[in-house]
């Protein structure tokens, strides 16, 4: 079989978008980064008042969400991932988040 005249720019991949356009660009990486680090000193701000509350604890839980989240979807480039897994990972963080704050209430109590 002669293959030499297959055009390889007709090939698609399986998946119809490629690995290139799942990656962000530099400039979106870094943006990311950044407003990942201002969320990382959001929390620790928070985390190290003197009179840690229950409204405290959520915020400091809710920014480390988002930050998963953002970690999931940007850095893990878990976008285009099959649903179990994406799901799966979106859904830890938020889990762990319920145990702590539940176990802060039950301490505060």
């Amino acid at each position: 079989m002669d293959n030499s005249n297959l055009n390889h720019a007709e090939i698609e991949p399986a998946n119809s978008r490629s690995a290139k356009t799942l990656m962000p660009s530099y400039k979106v990486s870094t943006i990311l980064w950044l407003l990942m680090l201002a969320l990382t000193c959001a929390s620790a701000y928070f985390a190290e008042q003197p009179s840690l509350t229950m409204n405290l604890v959520m915020a400091v839980l809710l920014i480390t969400a988002i930050k998963a989240a953002m970690i999931v979807d940007y850095f893990m480039n878990l976008r285009g991932a099959p649903r179990f897994w994406r799901i799966l990972l979106m859904t830890y963080v938020p889990a762990v988040s319920l145990v702590i704050t539940a176990t802060f209430a039950i301490d505060l109590s």
